[in-house]
C-alpha cells in the first residue's frame, strides 16, 4: 500500500494508471495520491465481485456458439494435388532467364486470383454444372461467384514439391466441379504463360545469336588479316609460350563467362522493361553495409585467384564467396522499395523474379570483371618478365582469345535456343497433376469440443473485459482501505448491514418496488409491530452482543480516543452525498454514548429534510429553527427519548434560509450552552456537496465525522467534500463505512467478517 499525500492537496481530477515498486498495477489521480492498487488477489476479487457480469456473457457466448454449430450448413471439400518441377539451385554464372526454375506458391496463387482466370473458371462452371443440386435447389450465379472468388485455396502439400488446390462449398457437386475445373484451368494457364515467356526468350536468343555471329566473323577476319600482314603461321607450344597460352586460356574462360552474364543481364533488363519497372542500384547510392559487403566479395575473389587451383584453400574460399554473394543479393533486394509494395498484384512475382535475376547477374559481372582484371594484370606482368616476346605474338594470341569468346558465346546461345524451343512446345507450366479431384461423400466433421472451448475462451475474455471496464468505471468505496488510501482518513468504524431499511438502499429497482408492495399490504397489529421493529434502523431492540451494537460501541470508543489532548464534546455528523446513512449513524451513535450513563443531546440540524423526529417518533416542531428564530427557551425544544440520558432537539419548522441560521451568533451561543447541559452533543447535518450547512456547522464544533455507504459512496465526491471542509477549517476526525456486507467481501475482509459474526 502506498501512503496517501497530504489531504490539503485533494481535488477531483483524472485518473492515471501506473505500476508500483512491488509490481502491482496502481491507479492514482493527478494529485499523486493512490486510489486503487491491483494485484492477483485483487483480480480474483474483481471476478468474484463481477461474477453476475461475467457469467451471463460466458453463457451468451456458449449459447451463440451452440446455435451457430446447430444451424451451420455442412461444408464439403474437394481437392487436387500438383507436383512442382525440379529446380536448379546452383549459384554459378549462367543464363537464368532461359532456365525453367520452380516457381513459388505465390506465383500460382496470383494466377488463381487473377481476374482473367476467375472469369474463365466461372464461365466454364456455368456450362458444366447441372441446373439443380441433389436437394432440388437451383444453382444461382451468386453460388458460382462465391465459389470462384472465395472458395478456392492453394497451400503446400505433405512435401515441399507438392501443392494442393482445395475447393470448399456447402454443396458437394459444387465443390467437386470447382476443384476439377480449377485444377485443369490452372495447369493450362500456367502452360500458356510459360509458352509466352519462352517465346520471348527464343526471340531474344535469336537476336543474341545474330550479334554473336557478327562478333565471330569479325574476329576470324581480324585473325586472317593479321596473319597475312605479320606472316605468322604456327606458335610454338611449351616453355614460355605454353605458360602464356595457359594465362590466355584462363582469361578467355573468364571473358566468356562475362559475356554470358552480360547477355543474361540484358535479358533480365528487357524483362523488367516489359513489366514496366526497372531499378538501378548504383554502388554510390548503396548503404554502407552493402558497400562493405561488395568490398569483402572483391577481397575474397582476389584471394581465390591467388590460391593454387584445385587446392583446399581455393575450395574453402569458393564456399565463403558463395555465401557472401547470396547475402549481398538479399541485401540489394531488400533495399529496393518496389520489393515491399503491391505484393498482391499479378505482376509482383514476375517483378520479384526478374529483379532478383538482374541483381544476381550484376553481381556476377562485378565478380568476373575483378577476375578479368586479375588475369590481365598477370599477363602484363608476364610480358614485363619476358621482353623477348614479340608484339606480333601477343597481338595474335589476343585475337585468338576474342575469337574463342565469340565462338563459345555462339555455341551456348545455339544450345539454349534449341532447348527453349523444345520447352515452349512441350512445357508443363511448372505443374504436373498428380491427384485429380474426387466427389466428396461426406462433409467436414465438426469438432464440437474445440468449437465450444473456443466459445468459452471468447466468452471468458469478453466477460472479464466487461468486468474490468465496469470496475474501472466504478469508483465506489468498497472497503476501509479504499478510504485510507484514496482519502487519507482514518476509519473510525465499519457498520454492518443489519436491517431491511439499510439493505433496501442498495437493492435494484425491481426489488425495491416489490418491497414497497409488500409493505403496503394490510397486516394485523401484531405482525405490523414486528415488521415495524424489523425495519427500524435504530439499535434499540437489538441484542447487547449483536454485530451492529458492537460496531457502534467500537465507533464510540474510537471517537473517545480520537483526540489525545482533549475530549470531543461537540461532534458534527455528515456525508458527502444524500442517502448514505448519516442520520441513522447519528442516532445510533448518540444511543451508544447514552448507554455509558453520560447525558447526550442529539440535535437535528438538517433543516431541509429532517429525519430524527421520525426515527424517535416525536413531533418535529417546535425545534431548532423555532428556537433560533423565535427565541424559545431550550427546555421547550429539548425532548426526552426512550433511551435514558439521551435527549433530542428536532429540526423544527423548515425555514427558507437554513444556512444563514446555522451561521448566526445565536447558533454559536446554542452550541456553547449545550455543552453545559450534556457531555456529548451530536449534530446531524445535511449532506456536504448539495448545501453548505455541514461546512458551516462543522467549523463551529470540535470535529466532524464523515459517513460513507458501502459500494454506493463515490471516491471523487468524497474528495470534493473533504476539500470544502478543509477550506473552512473544519477538523475531520475520521470516517465511518456504513452498510458493510462482510459475507459479500473477499480476502481478509471476508475472513474478518466471518469471525466477526460468529464470535457471539
Amino acid at each position: 500500500m502506498q501512503a496517501s499525500a497530504p489531504s490539503g492537496d485533494r481535488g477531483i481530477s483524472g485518473m492515471i494508471t501506473g505500476t508500483s515498486k512491488s509490481g502491482h498495477m496502481v491507479q492514482t489521480d493527478t494529485a499523486g495520491r493512490t486510489t486503487r492498487e491491483f494485484n492477483l488477489i485483487n483480480f480474483w476479487e474483481i471476478i468474484l465481485r463481477r461474477k453476475y457480469t461475467i457469467l451471463p456473457v460466458v453463457a451468451a457466448a456458449l449459447i451463440i456458439t451452440t446455435l451457430q454449430l446447430a444451424f451451420k450448413p455442412p461444408v464439403f471439400v474437394s481437392s487436387a494435388t500438383f507436383m512442382l518441377e525440379s529446380r536448379d539451385t546452383t549459384f554459378e554464372p549462367q543464363v537464368y532467364y532461359f532456365q525453367e526454375n520452380v516457381r513459388p506458391l505465390a506465383y500460382y496463387e496470383s494466377i488463381l486470383r487473377s481476374n482473367q482466370f476467375c472469369l474463365q473458371l466461372a464461365d466454364t462452371m456455368r456450362k458444366t454444372l447441372p441446373s439443380h443440386n441433389q436437394k432440388g435447389r437451383l444453382y444461382e450465379a451468386r453460388d458460382v461467384e462465391s465459389m470462384v472468388y472465395g472458395g478456392l485455396n492453394l497451400r503446400t502439400g505433405d512435401y515441399e514439391d507438392m501443392i494442393r488446390l482445395t475447393a470448399k462449398a456447402n454443396d458437394r457437386i459444387l465443390a467437386f466441379t470447382a476443384a476439377m475445373l480449377a485444377s485443369y484451368l490452372l495447369k493450362a494457364r500456367s502452360q500458356e504463360l510459360d509458352r509466352e515467356e519462352l517465346s520471348n526468350a527464343v526471340l531474344y536468343i535469336e537476336q543474341q545469336k545474330t550479334m554473336a555471329i557478327e562478333q565471330l566473323e569479325a574476329a576470324e577476319k581480324a585473325i586472317q588479316m593479321f596473319k597475312d600482314s605479320a606472316s605468322i603461321t604456327v606458335l610454338q607450344e611449351g616453355g614460355v609460350m605454353g605458360e602464356l597460352q595457359k594465362l590466355e586460356s584462363q582469361l578467355t574462360d573468364v571473358q566468356t563467362q562475362k559475356q554470358l552474364a552480360l547477355a543474361n543481364l540484358r535479358a533480365y533488363e528487357n524483362r523488367l522493361d516489359q513489366i514496366g519497372r526497372t531499378v538501378n542500384l548504383p554502388a554510390s547510392a548503396e548503404p554502407v553495409e552493402t558497400a562493405n559487403l561488395r568490398r569483402e566479395v572483391a577481397d575474397l575473389e582476389e584471394r581465390r585467384s591467388s590460391a593454387p587451383p584445385g587446392s583446399d584453400e581455393q575450395a574453402s574460399l569458393d564456399r565463403l564467396l558463395e555465401e557472401k554473394k547470396r547475402a549481398l543479393v538479399t541485401m540489394l533486394l531488400t533495399s529496393d522499395p518496389a520489393m515491399h509494395k503491391d505484393e498482391s498484384s499479378d505482376d509482383y512475382q514476375a517483378l520479384k523474379g526478374a529483379q532478383e535475376g538482374k541483381v544476381t547477374e550484376e553481381l556476377n559481372v562485378y565478380v568476373l570483371e575483378n577476375r578479368e582484371r586479375y588475369y590481365q594484370a598477370k599477363i602484363s606482368d608476364f610480358k614485363n618478365k619476358h621482353p623477348n616476346l614479340t608484339d606480333n605474338t601477343i597481338q595474335y594470341m589476343r585475337l585468338i582469345r576474342s575469337k574463342t569468346v565469340a565462338e563459345n558465346l555462339y555455341n551456348f546461345l545455339l544450345e539454349h535456343g534449341e532447348e527453349s524451343k523444345i520447352k515452349a512446345a512441350t512445357g508443363t507450366g511448372g505443374l504436373r497433376l498428380v491427384d485429380t479431384a474426387v466427389l466428396p461423400n461426406s462433409p467436414i466433421p465438426v469438432n464440437l469440443s474445440k468449437e465450444l472451448l473456443l466459445g468459452l475462451i471468447f466468452g471468458l475474455g469478453l466477460g472479464f473485459g466487461a468486468a474490468l471496464l465496469q470496475e474501472y468505471l466504478d469508483h465506489s468505496i468498497k472497503s476501509s482501505s479504499d478510504i485510507t488510501r484514496a482519502l487519507g482518513l482514518p476509519v473510525m468504524g465499519q457498520i454492518p448491514e443489519f436491517n431491511d431499511w439499510m439493505r433496501g438502499r442498495k437493492k435494484p429497482f425491481i426489488q425495491k418496488v416489490k418491497g414497497l408492495a409488500k409493505i403496503g399490504r394490510p397486516q394485523t397489529d401484531q405482525k405490523s409491530t414486528i415488521e415495524s421493529k424489523r425495519r427500524s434502523p435504530l439499535i434499540l431492540g437489538m441484542a447487547a452482543k449483536s454485530p451492529a451494537m458492537e460496531a457502534y460501541r467500537s465507533l464510540r470508543a474510537n471517537l473517545q480516543f480520537a483526540s489525545v489532548d482533549s475530549i470531543v464534546h461537540t461532534l458534527t455528523v455528515s456525508s458527502p452525498a444524500p442517502s448514505e446513512g448519516k442520520s441513522v449513524t447519528s442516532a445510533n451513535l448518540a444511543i451508544a454514548f447514552a448507554l455509558l450513563g453520560d447525558p447526550v443531546i442529539l440535535v437535528d440540524a438538517d433543516m431541509r429534510k429532517p429525519k430524527q423526529h421520525r426515527l424517535f417518533k416525536t413531533p418535529s416542531s417546535p425545534g431548532l429553527s423555532d428556537m433560533l428564530i423565535e427565541d424559545l427557551p431550550l427546555k421547550k425544544v429539548l425532548r426526552s427519548t426512550e433511551i435514558p440520558n439521551l435527549k433530542l432537539i428536532p429540526s423544527g419548522r423548515i425555514p427558507p434560509n437554513p444556512a444563514e441560521i446555522l451561521a448566526s451568533q445565536k447558533m454559536l451561543d446554542l452550541c456553547n450552552a449545550l455543552t453545559k447541559e450534556a457531555k456529548v452533543v451530536l449534530f446531524d447535518t445535511p449532506p456536504i456537496l448539495p448545501v453548505s450547512d455541514a461546512v458551516i456547522l462543522g467549523s463551529r464544533t470540535q470535529g466532524l465525522l464523515l459517513v460513507f455507504l458501502h459500494e454506493v459512496s463515490v471516491a471523487e465526491a468524497a474528495i470534493e467534500a473533504i476539500g470544502q471542509l478543509e477550506k473552512s477549517g473544519t477538523r475531520i476526525l475520521g470516517a465511518v463505512l456504513n452498510g458493510v456486507r462482510f459475507d459479500r467481501m473477499y480476502g481478509y475482509y471476508k475472513y474478518y467478517g466471518k469471525h466477526y459474526y460468529s464470535y457471539y
